[in-house]
């Protein structure tokens, strides 16, 4: 089963105030669909267009959100603990599917944290050595490389 849909914005009030202004309707597909062991999966593609504010001179710019994922169903843990654990899962609460809020999710994963315009249109303009400082600072995020899915430290 495969629908289109296109909605105001509003309708996502969380999405709604995490950005600056929505352009226009939000857009998105969903399909349900079975894989090899018949388990229900939704699969999904979102669209919009949104305002955000650059970090650096404060000014809008615009961002397009677009992507596709996929979801499975399950009616209990039990069969939420037998999923791969590289897929996403949702949880019916009652026999009923909450897609409103999945997409939701889905749009609020997709805003960045930090946004800038390019640098060359951006109406705050770098210097040489600033440029230098922000290229030397060591990510604070990067032991997280040293880390495997299970949350014990790879040997090198």
């Amino acid at each position: 089963v495969h629908h289109d849909f296109e909605v105001n914005g509003s309708v996502f009030s969380r999405f709604e105030n995490a950005v600056n202004e929505i352009n226009g309707p939000i857009g998105f597909s969903v399909s349900f669909l079975r894989d090899e062991q018949h388990r229900i999966f939704l699969e999904c593609l979102v669209n919009s267009d949104v305002m955000l504010q650059c970090q650096r001179c404060m000014e809008l710019l615009s961002y397009r959100i677009h992507s596709t994922f996929s979801v499975y169903i399950v009616l209990t843990e039990d069969q939420q603990k037998a999923l791969p654990r590289d897929v996403d899962s949702v949880l019916l609460i009652d026999g009923e599917l909450d897609l409103h809020r999945i997409i939701e999710d889905e749009l609020l994963l997709q805003v960045p944290f930090t946004i800038y315009h390019d640098e060359a249109v951006c109406k705050v303009k770098l210097d040489n050595d600033e440029r230098q400082n922000l290229s030397d600072k060591k990510n604070p995020f990067s032991i997280l490389n040293t880390l495997d899915f299970d949350g014990i430290e790879k040997k090198e």
